[in-house]
């Protein structure tokens, strides 16, 4: 389904979300220190977006980019190679419930708009606290369920952005789907217990823009096992 989309997935994007996906992946890449050098993953990376945020904010950072759409990683390859970040940004083909890297291998591992689409959203969570550091941290950006009280966001979620979708992408399935699975995904009370179950300290959820959104941050511990 991603694949299909590769094309046009940033245009389309960026209009369904009013450009505020830009605002949130900024928000992400400034959430932690990011030291010279530090080693970040970047987890369904699509087009790369996320990854290039981060690269933006630390130059020097060496960020790995993995997803498993060839057809998205090639758009991907495409805009870092325009910005001239080869060096600074390595793409990888690979599996978010089973990633190709060692086990404490990255000072940040991060995911965004990736966890709702994954058929076991533990695992990953698991395999991402694989490959940190002990110390390290992971960040996730995610939709959150549209809250009863918000009717005017339901309809647009419901009604307004399958049909936009479909007149922008010749798709209307895929964009049936984002609604649904934004809806049906875990609350940010839920993301927040689902990082302390799966060993992170120090977890933060942080509500953007009325909740449309929520950023989830933990830190890997000594003592955490996977």
């Amino acid at each position: 389904m991603f694949s299909s989309l590769a094309s046009r997935y940033d245009l389309i994007n960026g209009f369904l979300s009013f450009g505020l996906d830009r605002l949130w992946r900024r928000t992400t890449a400034r959430e932690l220190p990011l030291p010279p050098a530090c080693r970040i993953l970047d987890i369904c990376t699509g087009t790369a977006a996320m990854a290039l945020a981060f690269a933006r904010r630390q130059p020097k950072a060496l960020i790995t980019a993995v997803d498993l759409s060839p057809e998205m990683l090639a758009i991907a390859a495409r805009k870092i190679a325009a910005k001239h970040l080869e060096k600074n940004i390595l793409l990888a083909e690979g599996d978010a419930l089973n990633l190709p890297f060692a086990d404490n291998s990255f000072d940040i591992s991060v995911m965004g708009f990736g966890l709702r689409n994954l058929a076991d959203a533990r695992q990953s969570i698991l395999e991402m606290k694989r490959v940190t550091k002990t110390s390290g941290h992971i960040l996730v950006l995610e939709f959150s369920p549209v809250p009863g009280a918000m009717g005017p966001l339901r309809f647009y979620l419901r009604k307004i952005l399958p049909a936009a979708g479909a007149l922008l992408s010749g798709q209307k399935g895929p964009y049936e789907y984002l609604a649904s699975s934004i809806e049906n995904f875990l609350t940010p009370e839920e993301m927040r217990g689902l990082l302390k179950e799966s060993g992170f300290e120090n977890v933060v959820t942080k509500p953007l823009t009325g909740r449309v959104a929520c950023l989830s941050c933990g830190r890997k511990t000594s003592h955490a096992s996977c």
